[in-house]
């Protein structure tokens, strides 16, 4: 090893004027390749997703569940390199996500999913759209910096040969002369009492090694977006005015507030299909001035402490806050409108919502457990009109003419199209409200028979009003109900633990039934275990490299023993600073490894240069 970095270095000074011409051109390519790459503020850490959005006008949730969205799910079982098939059904609306595993790229999961997709057995006229490309925090392309180590090894000795020729002179720093002349006094008594240095240093190991556990964990730090983003799920029954009126209140509430310079609201969900929700679900966008403009002396957890109790108030409304990027991808990770889940899986979803409640109570003393609650399923009015086969035979009437007639006098049909200059639109033929706003109007709409007569439909089927779904929502062929939370002032993964510890003491399932946690902890447990993988086999890595370095593995050991020395100043830092080990703390702990061994590397070359020039070997190790 040591013949080939002279062989480098002699090789430099010999061409040194190529060598920074070639460095030039290194670093041209690097400001380049730079300046191409579009930079996000957030890394998108979600799966491949193709969103398929079917919309079915009048119809039931369960309608759309049965005759959508199943057929679809089926299609696209065949999927290659799929992880998940998740979908969310609602009155007149299909929502199916097929996510795929990390290293999928777009293009092939589109393409598999376009030639499945016409595969499904779906009903006449429902036409199912492919979403575009989308992603909760935008795509960020990861092209990193291309940079030879070897070039800089090549670069070193000529700048050297050409800056440092003549005059020059070591100079003495009165701070770094004290710093070494404290290290000389701690080293020397260290030296003389060796053994009881070498048994303290162990006993200070393995402690500090053991208190890791106390650390907390979580996937990334929180980065602060410098805005809120809110969301209050109301009642399901409520009413659009009802909504848009409460809509007005939350606004008015939070302006008030000096921190916040607007207040943006949508309620609903918009014509597209593309953000499953309904009528109950109000979203507020909030965006703060600057802290460094803030003269209240709050901090923005505590302005988000102070909005949530002034929100409070409203009975019968939950309500979240978390950040726009930060919710956007939480609710690609888990599914469902919440930075965490806990999800009951099972066939009825009465008794899944029952469960789901006997979570939500386990789970409320938790200390750090905020914005809990429960999406529920169940609470949509249906006015159900059961179509009588019997009926329809003794009357000489075609079920599809019930269908469609039922369809156009209260949903509407469209029964031809109106240009205006390059615009076109719709002509839709619909009764009168008064003729269909009741169950009593409905039950006299008539319907052809075969001989001519006109039949009321009440004669036809049985017509009465249900409480039914408002929201289905599916993975991998089964139905769930959810139970959506965030962590605050606690570390993430210890209070998922003893929510997920406490739930399986306390609720009983039945059977076919089961609970699963999903959200962004997932992350960091995935992340955590290929740390553990990535860890041992960067060391092992790096004691190859030692022992060609070296010719021997006593020396490469010597070198490995700072890594678990560096681990447990890393772990003190982190428990001083009140810090979670998150996947950042993981890579800083990779990178200061490298930075010990490094240092270990250079001073055993020193201690063995010294050793080469007949020093004793007490004084070389004094002087490396």
């Amino acid at each position: 090893m040591n013949k080939f970095i002279d062989f480098i270095i002699a090789f430099s000074l010999k061409r040194k004027y190529l060598i920074l011409v070639v460095t030039l051109a290194v670093i041209v390519m690097g400001v380049v390749s730079f300046r191409q790459p579009p930079i996000d503020a957030f890394p998108d850490v979600t799966n491949t997703k193709v969103t398929i959005i079917t919309q079915w006008p009048g119809r039931s949730a369960e309608e759309i569940e049965k005759f959508v969205t199943i057929p679809i799910e089926i299609a696209m079982n065949s999927v290659q390199k799929k992880t998940d098939i998740r979908s969310t059904t609602l009155f007149g609306l299909s929502v199916v996500t097929v996510c795929f595993d990390d290293h999928v790229d777009d293009e092939f999961a589109r393409q598999q999913v376009y030639n499945l997709l016409h595969d499904a057995d779906l009903p006449d006229g429902v036409e199912p759209d492919v979403q575009p490309l989308s992603g909760p925090t935008g795509e960020i392309f990861r092209y990193t910096l291309k940079s030879d180590k070897r070039s800089v090894r090549e670069l070193k000795p000529v700048l050297s040969s050409m800056l440092l020729r003549k005059n020059v002179v070591e100079k003495k720093n009165r701070f770094l002369h004290a710093v070494y002349r404290c290290a000389d006094t701690v080293f020397a008594y260290c030296h003389r009492h060796c053994r009881k240095v070498i048994v303290l240093a162990l006993i200070v190991m393995v402690a500090g090694l053991a208190c890791f556990r106390l650390l907390g964990s979580e996937f990334l730090p929180e980065m602060n977006e410098g805005s809120i983003y809110a969301r209050a799920t109301l009642p399901q029954s409520v009413s659009l005015p009802q909504s848009v009126k409460l809509a007005d209140e939350f606004r008015s509430i939070l302006l008030k507030y000096p921190e916040v310079s607007q207040v943006m609201t949508q309620t609903g969900r918009p014509n597209d299909g593309t953000d499953a929700t309904g009528f109950y679900n109000i979203e507020l966008f909030v965006k703060l001035h600057p802290e460094k403009e803030w003269k209240t002396g709050r901090t923005k957890e505590q302005v988000v402490d102070d909005m949530n109790r002034r929100l409070s108030v409203y009975p019968g409304i939950d309500f979240n806050f978390s950040q726009p990027i930060s919710d956007n991808v939480e609710e690609a990770v888990s599914g469902v409108k919440g930075a965490i889940v806990a999800k009951v899986y099972g066939k009825d979803l009465a008794e899944s919502e029952k469960l789901a409640w006997q979570v939500y109570h386990t789970m409320k003393p938790i200390a750090g457990i905020t914005d809990l609650g429960v999406i529920r399923n169940m609470g949509q009015p249906e006015l159900q009109i059961d179509i009588d086969e019997d009926r329809l035979a003794r009357y000489g009437v075609k079920k599809d003419d019930v269908q469609s007639i039922v369809e156009m006098a209260i949903g509407g049909k469209a029964a031809s199209q109106v240009y205006e200059d390059e615009r076109k639109f719709n002509l839709v033929v619909r009764y009168e409200e008064p003729f269909r706003d009741n169950a009593g109007a409905i039950a006299k709409i008539k319907v052809p028979t075969e001989d001519g007569q006109m039949i009321p439909i009440s004669e036809l089927a049985t017509i009465r009003s249900i409480t039914g779904p408002l929201i289905i929502y599916r993975e991998n062929h089964s139905r769930y109900c959810a139970v959506k939370f965030s962590v605050r002032d606690r570390d993430m993964g210890s209070a998922v633990d003893e929510a997920r510890e406490k739930v399986a003491k306390a609720v009983r399932l039945p059977a076919g039934y089961k609970i699963t946690w999903n959200g962004d902890f997932e992350n960091q447990k995935r992340a955590t275990a290929r740390l553990a993988q990535v860890v041992p086999v960067s060391v092992l890595l790096i004691f190859i490299i030692l022992y060609v370095l070296f010719g021997n593995a006593r020396d490469a050991g010597l070198v490995l023993t700072n890594v678990p020395f560096a681990a447990v100043g890393g772990i003190i830092i982190l428990l001083v600073t009140h810090t979670n080990f998150s996947i950042s703390a993981g890579i800083g702990f990779i990178c200061l490894f490298g930075i010990c061994i490094q240092n270990g590397v250079i001073m055993l070359m020193d201690i063995k240069h010294f050793l080469r020039h007949r020093y004793p070997l007490p004084e070389a190790v004094t002087r490396g």
